[in-house]
């Protein structure tokens, strides 16, 4: 059976950020061939190659990948927990962890926490952007406390609070263009048109189907 330390995969995930094992050295306080003998071990223990060294960098291989991902998660998870078992005193205090999708909305959430802070001055807040499908992805595996997603997320998973907003849809355009005289824009006015649009708005994590059906497009 293998067993990973949290001390290898720190190296490890240093080794990875960094793109370098010098700077990962010095970053982590330990000499270059030292963490190098570390790299060796992992790779001994997890029985695969993890990173392909070159002549003045390095990268990962697939499996190199997967266990950066991995690895981040379980020390996340070790980091929150050792805060936690710390936390002896009776004062409310702790690391507030949100998953968030981009919106001018989640300043409204930022308030709400900024009101809480002034309460209870020991709570920080951590907050991580991503897609609606990574937020409830991190909060399932208990790498976030709460998700700020779109779209209709099943009730008999998540406990759901409703916010009181909506985002709105805007087009840009060139200034000369037909459409820019308007106050706003339907799904005729952009018929037959080449459309740029961002991967989270189509994603099937969000609203993608809401967005598709807006336009007259076949959901996935």
């Amino acid at each position: 059976m293998m067993h990973l330390e949290l001390r290898l995969l720190r190296y490890f995930t240093a080794v990875a950020n960094e793109g370098s094992f010098t700077r990962a050295a010095q970053r982590i306080c330990i000499s270059q061939p030292a963490l190098s003998r570390q790299i060796h071990d992992l790779e001994e223990a997890c029985g695969t190659r993890l990173l392909i060294r070159e002549p003045h960098s390095m990268r990962l291989t697939e499996d190199g990948l997967l266990l950066r991902r991995r690895a981040e998660e379980i020390l996340a998870l070790a980091d929150r927990a050792e805060q936690e078992l710390l936390q002896k005193s009776d004062e409310v205090s702790g690391t507030v962890s949100i998953a968030a999708g981009e919106s001018v909305y989640f300043r409204n959430v930022l308030e709400i926490l900024s009101d809480l802070r002034r309460v209870h001055p020991g709570i920080s807040t951590q907050v991580v952007t991503a897609d609606g499908e990574m937020c409830l992805y991190l909060l399932e595996r208990g790498l976030a406390d709460f998700a700020f997603a779109y779209g209709d997320p099943d009730p008999s998973r998540y406990e759901i609070i409703p916010l009181p907003f909506r985002d709105e849809w805007g087009a840009f355009l060139r200034t000369d263009d037909p459409l820019a005289e308007k106050d706003s824009v339907t799904p005729g006015d952009l018929a037959g048109r080449d459309l740029v649009l961002s991967r989270q708005a189509v994603s099937d994590g969000t609203h993608g189907d809401d967005v598709r059906r807006w336009l007259g497009r076949p959901a996935k």
